[in-house]
């Protein structure tokens, strides 16, 4: 149905920093779920070396299976994808969901609405419910987030023409929000903060994310 269009250039950046925005953003509203994953990532880490150095963690040994950890970041960008939207130009003739859509045509693909849709999230689509990401049956991560459709997430978009760096990008928001809890507790510096989405190429709270953090952890020299 879309071999009639290509992608059209679109200029990125600061996507893993407004990824880790939000995903501070996430735990800081929940201190529930905040001390859940930390408790999940320093078990992870201490069982992986007794003399503590995150420089040394390895990755897919350590972080990569961290079912809590994998769905925490895979919910905080179906919700706040760093991308808001993206376009594609027919480059022919093509036909979408039974509309004509003319040669040289820009269709505009809404990421942040697709991710939120009911039809294919269910009621509690608008919620942020990080065990939709883990299996209820064993406990593991899965890839789908109980959505049915492959097209409900669609912050790396698909195809030949999906985000080249999604796989860096996830290993790198993954470490650094393990990082950040194992050395850090986090709470709004102010208890009344609402995150405003404000931006056009990637999306951040308006006006910045401001936190107060009591160190509980620091890095080995």
């Amino acid at each position: 149905m879309l071999h009639g269009i290509h992608e059209a250039k679109i200029f990125r950046h600061e996507t893993t920093s407004s990824a880790l925005t939000w995903t501070l953003y996430a735990l800081a509203r929940d201190s529930q779920l905040q001390t859940r994953l930390r408790k999940e990532v320093v078990e992870a880490i201490d069982s992986f070396s007794a003399e503590w150095d995150l420089r040394n963690v390895e990755f897919s040994n350590t972080l990569d299976g961290l079912p809590l950890l994998h769905g925490v970041c895979n919910e905080v960008q179906r919700l706040w994808p760093s991308v808001p939207n993206t376009s594609r130009i027919a480059y022919r003739d093509t036909v979408i969901s039974g509309q004509t859509v003319p040669k040289g045509t820009k269709v505009f693909i809404p990421i942040w609405n697709i991710n939120r849709l009911e039809q294919f999230w269910g009621a509690d689509a608008q919620e942020f419910r990080a065990e939709r990401w883990i299996n209820t049956d064993n406990g593991k991560p899965n890839n789908h987030g109980g959505c049915q459709n492959n097209f409900g997430f669609m912050t790396y978009l698909h195809g030949p023409r999906s985000c080249i760096g999604q796989g860096l990008a996830r290993a790198e928001l993954k470490a650094l929000v393990a990082a950040w809890l194992y050395c850090f507790e986090i709470e709004f510096a102010d208890p009344n903060f609402d995150a405003e989405p404000a931006g056009i190429v990637t999306v951040k709270p308006k006006g910045g994310l401001k936190l107060r953090m009591k160190v509980l952890r620091s890095f080995q020299t």
